[in-house]
């Protein structure tokens, strides 16, 4: 059995549904996964609820700070 290959949609600022999203809006994104210990995970998910900040934002400005990007 042929399969066609899957094609991204057209907009790339569209989900994977077809919708908006707010990663893609900003257009220079991309997505990264990683792994990290529990005792990190832990440290991560109480900062993010202590500053009422997102998981991704936290870790996207330790990185920034890190390599010395604005």
């Amino acid at each position: 059995m042929h399969r066609e290959p899957k094609t991204r949609a057209a907009d790339p600022k569209l989900g994977p549904h077809g919708g908006r999203t707010t990663v893609s809006a900003s257009g220079d994104m991309v997505r990264k996964t990683f792994y990290i210990d529990r005792v990190t995970e832990n440290a991560l998910r109480d900062e993010a609820y202590q500053t009422r900040r997102s998981e991704a934002d936290i870790v996207r400005e330790a990185l920034q700070e890190r390599y010395g990007i604005e």
